[in-house]
């Protein structure tokens, strides 16, 4: 029993990589683009503005800040939609 738990969670093999479906797979999409953005923040902000480094630092924790805050508010709205459908 517990060999299978612990299978349940490991992506499947098969005809490409995929993952279970997942009412949190939207928001797990939105972690992968803040992600792949940030270092397209970066570069810009350190090469095509010039920024000097404390501006660089400010603005790439900015971004980093209001990544974490988007994504918090997603999930917590998201299992309240889960929680609500599920009682």
């Amino acid at each position: 029993d517990r060999a299978v738990e612990k299978d349940a969670s490991v992506a499947r093999r098969g005809r490409g990589f995929s993952v279970d479906p997942s009412p949190l797979n939207p928001l797990k999409l939105e972690l992968g683009i803040a992600l792949l953005l940030a270092p397209v923040v970066w570069l810009l902000a350190e090469h095509y503005l010039r920024l000097p480094l404390p501006r660089l630092l400010v603005v790439l924790g900015g971004y980093g800040f209001a990544a974490a805050l988007w994504l918090v508010i997603r999930v917590r709205r998201r299992l309240g939609e889960i929680e609500r459908d599920g009682a």
